[in-house]
């Protein structure tokens, strides 16, 4: 098979899979098809790229990927050149996004409950925000959004 096919089933570019061929992770045999298709697929069931993470996470964003495989301890396999892009295995990305807290959003649950908890204890929420990788925006609505819960639980406390 092709560079385009390969790079196809591995979620990742073309560029990525002539890096994979370079660094000896993918071997190449010939021009016209360089690869063999169980090979690729047997590569594609160890590693796993950003773009695939997102979809499986359900981040927007990159930088939110990147965010969260940080927050969650995740460090890449390898990276494709240094400073370039990261591979991370795919074992443990999928058994941290099939754990219950996470949200299928752009955050999982613990890091809201990290900020909240950071906040409460006195942290401003920028600073809050810049500890967990979150944006100032989203940690302002969050927080307004407790708020607003604390609100009524306590006027629903008076109430009964």
């Amino acid at each position: 098979m092709g560079h385009a096919t390969a790079a196809s089933i591995l979620g990742c570019t073309i560029f990525a899979v002539q890096k994979l061929a370079a660094t000896g992770h993918l071997r190449a045999m010939d021009k016209v098809a360089p690869f063999r298709r169980a090979e690729v697929k047997r590569l594609a069931k160890r590693i796993v790229f950003v773009p695939e993470i997102m979809r499986l996470s359900g981040c927007v964003s990159c930088a939110g990927v990147m965010n969260w495989l940080e927050n969650a301890g995740i460090e890449p396999l390898f990276r494709l050149k240094t400073g370039g892009v990261p591979v991370f295995d795919r074992v443990v990305v999928e058994e941290h996004v099939a754990r219950p807290e996470f949200t299928r959003c752009a955050h999982p649950r613990w890091i809201r409950r990290k900020l909240l908890g950071m906040v409460e204890r006195g942290s401003s929420v920028h600073q809050a925000s810049l500890a967990c990788g979150v944006s100032y925006s989203t940690a302002k609505r969050w927080t307004k959004s407790e708020a607003r819960l604390a609100k009524l639980a306590v006027l629903a406390a008076t109430i009964v």
